[in-house]
């Protein structure tokens, strides 16, 4: 039986590397197109997510675990096939995938039948193989502009992940829609002005650590969006250590921020001394 079983996993990773290769594309896809259809996707599977889970046990510990898969699966399928419509399809795919393993692995029911108690790895490992099981990583080339967008990409969900850690769910679509509009392309165009890894990595804690301050979550959104615009800011005045420069003084701001709309941040006490207004 296990023989029988083995043999049509096989049979089933050879269809599906099979159906992957036919659909590759030649053509590479800008960056940029990459990076905005990933995050309407991380979005959308947000929210599709988090109204699946809505009654089951470790629900955000599942929502966060869901975000690292999207961000997986999206990205090993984008550089290994160039195909944005494949892309999200396999994607949305894996989506149901997930869902319905961990909701069925919460049926007590089920569970005394199987006499097993699935968990989290169980349905990533599950999810996984249904979707990029039979892609060989190493063989993947991916080009320097890739790995580029795909680090952006850690830090958008970064963010995602500290909304729904501390937002309340009445508050979760609009705070997704502003990151998705005030963040998500300042950080494309901060992290285009610099080359360096390391300047890279930086970016990513430093913003790490501004949402690790014990205030509002509102507050902690305009911070990063203050210190994206004047990291950008400070390179078009040719000023140096711009990332460590506008750090430092945000992170050393007591003062309780005056708004706590973004779309009003130009008004921010904060953001005028930082960029001399």
């Amino acid at each position: 039986m296990d023989d029988l079983n083995k043999d049509k996993d096989k049979d089933k990773n050879i269809e599906l590397i099979e159906f992957l290769n036919q659909e590759k594309l030649s053509k590479k896809i800008h960056s940029k197109k990459i990076y905005t259809f990933y995050n309407k996707c991380l979005i959308k599977s947000i929210l599709e997510l988090e109204s699946k889970f809505n009654n089951i046990d470790n629900k955000k510990l599942c929502l966060i675990n869901g975000i690292n898969m999207i961000y997986y699966i999206f990205y090993i399928l984008i550089f290994y096939t160039n195909n944005i419509k494949l892309t999200i399809f396999l994607l949305e795919r894996s989506i149901l995938f997930y869902s319905e393993f961990i909701i069925m692995s919460q049926d007590k029911k089920l569970i005394d039948q199987i006499c097993f108690v699935p968990n989290i790895n169980d349905a990533l490992f599950f999810t996984y193989k249904k979707t990029i099981g039979p892609i060989e990583l190493c063989k993947i080339k991916v080009k320097p502009e890739q790995i580029y967008i795909r680090d952006i990409s850690r830090i958008i969900n970064l963010i995602y992940k500290e909304i729904l850690i501390n937002s309340n769910k009445d508050k979760l679509l609009d705070l997704l829609n502003i990151i998705q509009s005030e963040l998500s392309y300042d950080l494309y165009n901060v992290y285009l002005s610099f080359n360096l890894e390391t300047d890279r990595k930086k970016i990513y804690y430093l913003i790490f650590e501004i949402f690790e301050k014990t205030i509002d979550i509102e507050d902690k959104i305009i911070l990063v969006k203050i210190f994206l615009i004047s990291i950008l800011n400070f390179c078009k005045k040719n000023i140096e250590n711009p990332i460590d420069n506008v750090f430092e003084k945000i992170n050393n701001y007591n003062e309780i921020l005056e708004t706590n709309n973004i779309l009003n941040y130009k008004q921010l006490e904060l953001y005028k001394n930082l960029n001399d207004i």
